[in-house]
């Protein structure tokens, strides 16, 4: 209790000395008052696009909202200020004046996907933005005039296919309707309404009359398809990971290759990025970016053509069939006069990197090693990612790799990437060391070894990095051991020139020797080299702490990443020059001891002029690095808490906005995360009260609406909180319990003892009871709620304050004649007490009802004013179905159909196989139920005798049960004898759940164990279900349930594992299928329990570790998503 009411006392007094300092970060899509040279950041700045309008005039756009400019042909070019820090990732000029350029990011926190269009009308002389309207991230613009245009990038749930169109130039956009997809890397259009577009997983697809046409969208698999051009007619390229190249001849309808095929070994060593076609001529380039394959006459040949440059192409642009450009990595730009026979680097020649970090999971990356080497010393910085997590079909990892990709270029360092060849999307698969080489040898066709480390190689060869950066893995990380191995075998081979012949003789990529392998340690270890996240940084002017919230807010989004310094270790066993050579004798003391990289060399960025008057943000910067260290030790310990109040103001003077609002942040989630709501939503209401421009507020206002309008939460809450007045109930009872008659005796003794003024005061206490009691029964039936609720919390509470006293004076009676008025007073009070604490004890309960009806009225308010507030903040925010489906659940239940209705009917109509649509249309289905209703549906009965929990499922109950098929996606095990299933009953106690599951072969067969079970066992090495329950359909908060193979269970209300409800858990099985019969009581979930049709929402999904999934409802994955479950109805 100290401990939280200091918390709430540091938070109130954080939030009450607010500054008026800049951010820390710009806020991205708004105007950049930089100098007019490029900072070093934008002299290398990756470039995404490029256009030529003529031999002379072209433009290229990339990260950071860069913009070059060139009149001469490519030999000189010029900086154009966008006026946005987003990235720009497609350009489009009509004219030498009249152009576009688009692109855009990631929101931190929220990771909102943002879109931005600029537009010129005096060649790029001055920029504007002119999009009104949110949008999501554009992959592609394309104008046809100074109105029509059409952007093809991400989708969200206001933009399912991923489209949309303008028809002023650009200032509104209407999103095509239709079929949901993934998102857009690429396209290319012969009118607003007709085009081509491609992304990830190999899918293309046609557009026509301006959406996605479904029946023509071709998914090619894996590899990802980066570009898509038109040619002649109804030709089109299309391009992409593994060496990919297909051609149409119809527009799109069916897909091929090319006449001649490229060498075969080009897809193990290209991954095809950029694309140009004019007529028969093609161009193709990619990873990496030393080898531009070209024909000349439609694919029937190919040609080599080298460019001199490793680092990778994104784009290429020929303005005739000998003038052309090409565009990449660490801002190279490359031109030809000649068709690209030869190439000539006009920017960015023979750069490289410096470090190459290669891990297996995101939570692994560093933002703040890149912060600190890249951001700060300049050193050009790669970030990869081998395996890849976004290709199961419940994945909503799709944009990892872009997010990824920003984070590291928000922290300084140059690109990440993801490697696309190897999945990791079944639960469990990572930490299986068989099966995970099983698949992977079977996608790779038996050449796992033979490819990774080919990849590897061809990473080390294209970067050319001095220092290599790893993870140490754990005993159970199979994927991070895979790596680990390969990663040491990798630098070996790259830099022997007979090994991976093929990378020079066909990708002209040479040897390259690394220098330093270091791994970076568990937290808490002691290395060789280290990062401390509160360094302050000259070159961003903040601790290190402070510049990488940005970019940690792009990968995740709750503030749950570590504020320890970080451990590397220089791996010995790796060390890759022989003994006694030069390089073995570089010094280890340090990431690049020993290693001279100048800056403004290949390497190395050129330094920003750093000054001297940094002295207040340096302050800053350690005031919250004490901060920080102050609130580890408070959480730690509680009793820290006593020396903050001295210490508070001093504590928080001077921070600016955004290290306030990110130390909110984080004390938010060290609150959740300990499962104290009330601090939680303390801090976050301050966080937004004090700071709601600040991006990490943004995603607290969307936090604290789905908890003020979850009843899941509130019935938890309501039943801490009475938990709370029993044990004050408690007390009271055991006051009662000594002033039993049995004490009399004792009583008597010292009452004779006690002069006649005492005496009659022990009997004036003693009415006061009595008058009490009797007062409580004459009142409590005429209270109106508000009296009662003020009221009886005052009486009882000097019940039981004169019952204290009472009990004090009758310790004192001694031996009284028992016909005196005084003992036959004292006699009555007995059954006077206990009457006067049951009725404590009734009104108390009424009390805690009312209460808490008037809490939940009162958060119902808090949560539409907070929707209120976000509809100004972050209008897209409050439009995400996340925010606006707790919304609709709350009108409902507040009697407004009307309001909940038109949000369910905005999301139906958008797409037809959305998640969201489906779940807006269900809403609606309950209104005039039809045959099918959009979702899944099914019947809990009602039973009137219980089952026997123990795991047979042989009771009369599950007889007339409606029985919830689980499959993995396809109808397989639909009509199976040992299909998997599960079962729903209820009386008016329990909800009873109960499952089947056939044993899957080479998993673990253990069976039901009781002994040593505890709340929130780890059950992610077993085959276990989870069943999900939304009780008030917000589609956002539910109650986790979760049961194993050995009967053993975890829990958690709305991720919160702190929660522990009871309930009761058997299971049983045999060598063929393990079972589970579990009875849950109402009152762990529910007020009262449902009523006859009365609906939730209900996800029941089976988990087989390093096997797959089986769900009722898809897609579905190991990480519930509330917007999939399907419709429970109770009989």
């Amino acid at each position: 209790m100290l401990r939280n009411l200091w918390s709430i006392a540091f938070v109130c007094a954080f939030g009450a000395c607010i500054s008026t300092s800049a951010v820390a970060e710009e806020p991205v899509g708004t105007i950049n008052t930089a100098a007019p040279q490029p900072a070093p950041v934008e002299e290398d700045a990756q470039l995404h696009d490029v256009q030529f309008l003529n031999a002379k005039l072209g433009w290229a756009v990339g990260e950071h909202g860069v913009i070059w400019h060139t009149t001469d042909g490519g030999q000189q070019w010029r900086l154009q200020r966008s006026g946005v820090s987003f990235a720009l990732r497609s350009v489009c000029f009509l004219t030498d004046q009249i152009g576009w350029a688009a692109g855009g990011g990631t929101i931190p926190y929220t990771q909102q996907s943002r879109g931005v269009v600029v537009k010129t009308t005096d060649g790029g002389q001055n920029w504007q933005v002119v999009n009104e309207s949110a949008i999501p991230q554009i992959y592609t613009i394309k104008f046809f005039g100074l109105k029509a245009g059409v952007i093809a990038g991400d989708t969200d749930p206001n933009s399912p296919a991923g489209i949309s169109i303008t028809a002023d130039g650009g200032k509104t956009w209407t999103a095509a309707t239709g079929l949901r997809v993934r998102g857009w890397r690429a396209g290319d259009f012969r009118a607003v309404d007709r085009g081509l577009v491609s992304g990830k997983l190999g899918r293309i697809a046609v557009v026509t009359e301006g959406n996605v046409n479904p029946n023509l969208m071709t998914d090619l698999g894996l590899p990802g398809l980066h570009a898509v051009k038109f040619g002649v007619a109804s030709r089109a390229w299309a391009v992409g990971d593994g060496g990919m190249v297909r051609t149409t001849i119809n527009g799109g309808v069916s897909w091929k290759g090319p006449a001649t095929p490229l060498p075969a070994e080009i897809r193990n060593t290209f991954d095809f990025r950029a694309l140009a076609v004019r007529g028969d001529k093609i161009w193709i380039a990619g990873r990496p970016g030393s080898v531009i394959w070209h024909s000349p006459d439609g694919g029937k040949s190919w040609q080599r053509q080298l460019t001199g440059e490793t680092t990778p192409i994104t784009a290429l642009s020929f303005s005739s069939e000998t003038d052309g450009a090409a565009v990449g990595a660490l801002g190279m730009i490359l031109t030809t006069k000649d068709g690209g026979q030869t190439w000539q680097a006009s920017r960015g020649g023979q750069r490289r990197a410096a470090l190459l970090s290669l891990f297996t999971r995101q939570d692994q990356i560093s933002v703040n090693f890149q912060a600190q080497l890249a951001g700060e010393q300049g050193y050009r910085s790669v970030v990869s990612l081998v395996p890849r997590v976004d290709s199961g079909p419940g994945s909503e990892q799709t944009d990892l790799d872009a997010r990824m990709h920003e984070a590291v270029v928000k922290a300084g360092g140059s690109a990440g990437d993801i490697y696309w060849r190897l999945p990791l999307d079944v639960p469990g698969l990572g930490k299986n060391s068989r099966r995970l080489w099983s698949e992977w040898m079977t996608i790779t066709e038996n050449r796992l070894p033979d490819i990774l480390v080919g990849q590897l190689v061809t990473e080390l060869r294209m970067w050319r990095p001095d220092v290599v950066v790893i993870n140490q893995p754990a005993d159970d990380d199979a994927v991070g051991h895979v790596l680990y191995k390969a990663v040491a075998k990798a630098v070996q081979a790259a830099a022997d020139p007979t090994l991976f012949s093929a990378q020079r003789e066909l990708n002209n990529l040479q040897p390259w020797q690394v220098k330093k392998i270091y791994a970076r340690l568990p937290d808490g270890s002691t290395g060789e080299a280290h990062i401390d996240p509160h360094q302050f940084l000259p070159q961003f002017r903040q601790s290190t702490h402070m510049a990488t919230a940005g970019a940690y807010g792009r990968l995740s989004k709750v503030q749950d990443r570590s504020a320890r310094r970080e451990a590397y270790r220089l791996l010995k066993d790796c060390d890759i020059p022989p003994a006694g050579s030069k390089e073995a004798r570089i010094p280890r003391g340090a990431f690049f001891g020993g290693i001279h990289l100048s800056p403004g060399g290949p390497a190395r960025r050129q330094l920003m002029a750093t000054t001297d008057d940094m002295g207040i943000e340096r302050k800053i910067a350690q005031k919250q690095k004490q901060s920080r260290a102050y609130l580890d030790q408070f959480m730690d310990d509680p009793r820290m808490a006593s020396q903050l109040p001295g210490q508070l103001n001093d504590f928080v003077n001077g921070l600016t906005d955004a290290e306030m609002a990110l130390q909110l942040a984080e004390l938010i989630t060290v609150y959740r995360n300990m499962g104290d709501w009330d601090l939680a939503e303390t801090v976050a209401t301050v966080l937004v009260e004090k700071f709601p421009n600040e991006p990490p507020a943004h995603e607290a206002m969307q936090w604290l609406l789905q908890l003020w309008t979850s009843s899941e939460v509130a019935w938890r809450r309501a039943r801490e909180a009475e938990a709370g007045h029993e044990r004050i109930s408690g007390d009271q009872q055991r006051i009662a319990d000594q002033l039993r008659l049995p004490q009399r005796n004792r009583q008597r003794q010292r009452f004779d003892q006690l002069d006649s003024q005492s005496k009659q005061s022990v009997l004036s206490d003693i009415r006061l009871v009595l008058e009490a009691t009797q007062a409580n029964h004459e009142r409590s039936g005429s209270l109106s709620r508000a009296q009662t609720v003020r009221g009886m919390d005052a009486r009882k509470n000097d019940f039981a304050e004169n019952l204290v006293r009472l009990t004090t004076r009758l310790n004192e009676l001694d031996n009284v004649p028992n016909d005196t008025p005084q003992l036959q007073l004292a006699g009555g009070i007995e059954n006077a007490a206990a009457e006067g604490v049951q009725q404590v004890q009734n009104t108390e309960s009424r009390v805690s009802q009312f209460r808490m009806e008037e809490r939940i009225k009162e958060w119902h308010t808090h949560a539409t004013r907070m929707g209120k507030l976000m509809s100004e903040a972050n209008p897209e925010l409050f439009n995400d179905p996340r925010t606006q489906f707790p919304l609709a659940s709350l009108y409902r239940r507040r009697g407004l159909p009307g309001e909940a209705d038109r949000i369910y009917r905005h999301f139906r109509q958008l797409t037809s196989d959305d998640p969201w649509s489906l779940s807006g249309g269900s809403e609606i289905w309950f209104s005039a139920p039809r045959v099918h209703p959009p979702k899944p549906y099914s019947l809990c009965v009602y039973t009137a005798q219980r089952p026997v929990l123990d795991g047979v499922l042989a009771d009369s109950c599950w007889e007339t049960a409606q029985e919830i098929p689980l499959n993995d996606g396809t109808d397989r095990d639909a009509r199976s004898a040992d299909r998997p299933f599960a079962l729903l009953a209820y009386d008016a106690q329990f909800l009873y759940f109960a499952a089947s599951f056939p044993r899957e072969p080479d998993t673990p067969d253990d069976r039901p164990v009781n002994e040593g079970r505890t709340y929130d066992a780890d059950l992610s090495h077993f085959d276990r279900v989870q069943l999900l329950l939304d009780v008030d359909r917000d589609h956002a908060t539910y109650f986790t349930f979760a049961f194993d193979q050995r009967g053993w269970t975890a829990d958690a209300c709305w991720n919160d594992a702190t929660w522990n409800p009871k309930y009761f858990v058997q299971a049983g099985g045999d060598k063929k299928s393990w079972r589970v019969e579990v009875a849950i009581p109402w009152t762990e979930l529910v007020p009262q329990p449902p009523s006859r049709n009365d609906v939730w929402n209900v996800g029941i999904i089976r988990t087989i570790p390093a096997v797959g999934i089986h769900s009722w409802t898809h897609p579905a994955s190991d990480t519930p998503r509330p917007e999939t479950f399907g419709m429970l109805k109770f009989d």
